[in-house]
């Protein structure tokens, strides 16, 4: 499944499912070729994950929050950050989705509660 897919699925899918695990799996195979903006980008695909981001203290830097998230976790969860600054419509350093890649992976069952539960 592509990115472009997950997006689309997570918008309209008949069975209102998303499945963290794929997004993950793709995630994995394509993180030399994602990019930071745009609407198939990692801010807006954690976005729809309900992920809230801000600015962090140096330029580009994004840091993520999860409210639902932190609670279901019981206070596991807190924050994370990336970097978006180097290239934001060009292919990001692979590290920075590895990086949300674990964090996906940490709290898929709550994820997958969570983003099913609002749809």
């Amino acid at each position: 499944m592509t990115l472009r897919a997950v997006s689309a699925t997570m918008q309209m899918n008949k069975k209102n499912v998303i499945d963290i695990g794929e997004l993950i799996d793709d995630l994995a195979r394509k993180k030399n070729t994602i990019s930071c903006c745009g609407s198939h980008g990692l801010l807006s695909l954690l976005e729809r994950l309900g992920f809230n981001h801000k600015s962090g203290k140096s330029d580009g830097h994004r840091v993520f929050t999860h409210p639902v998230l932190r609670n279901k976790s019981n206070g596991k969860f807190t924050t994370f950050g990336i970097d978006c600054g180097h290239a934001p419509k060009r292919p990001m350093k692979p590290a920075y989705v590895s990086t949300v890649i674990k964090i996906l992976r940490d709290y898929q069952d709550e994820l997958t509660e969570i983003v099913n539960d609002t749809q």
